[in-house]
């Protein structure tokens, strides 16, 4: 089962996981963390909010990456956004790239040993950040169009005529 593979290499790293005291691959560690059909769906859903696309064409801006803030004082950098699934959080770790994509790892870790507080504050940071260097000046435009177009005297509403 641990064969070499030029296709699918090992990924040999530290776990996070407090119980593996060795170096294991993180599939593995994956595996025995959360069941293989939930697995399935919860990678399904975190390449799903990433943004990341199988097509050949590199995306426009890459997918942010977030930071999972654990309770030791330790972080884990993921590629998008992460997902809780029942008591565990979902992310994707990225490995490097392959023709121009990224390589990414499903992992996960359980949601008691997230410091939540500074996981969401840094989450709502980068999602700001990423809001007012993608669309901010998009939808200020649209809002301002639609502005200078509402009947004066209206507080910038459209009136319905009636």
């Amino acid at each position: 089962m641990h064969v070499s593979s030029t296709s699918f290499p090992q990924v040999i790293t530290a776990c996070l996981d407090p119980e593996v005291s060795t170096v294991t691959s993180l599939s593995a560690w994956a595996s025995r963390r959360i069941s293989g059909s939930a697995l399935a769906l919860a990678a399904v859903i975190v390449v799903a909010s990433s943004g990341w696309r199988l097509a050949a064409e590199p995306q426009q801006v890459p997918a942010p990456v977030f930071r999972v803030f654990l309770k030791d004082g330790s972080s884990v950098a993921t590629y998008g956004e992460f997902v809780r699934v029942g008591d565990q959080v979902v992310f994707s770790i990225p490995l490097g790239q392959e023709n121009g994509l990224p390589r990414l790892q499903a992992a996960s870790v359980p949601a008691d040993e997230v410091d939540w507080p500074e996981t969401d504050r840094y989450a709502a940071s980068l999602r700001a950040e990423r809001y007012f260097a993608t669309r901010a000046q998009t939808d200020f435009d649209v809002l301002a169009d639609a502005n200078a177009e509402a009947p004066a005297g209206t507080g910038g509403r459209p009136t319905t005529s009636g």
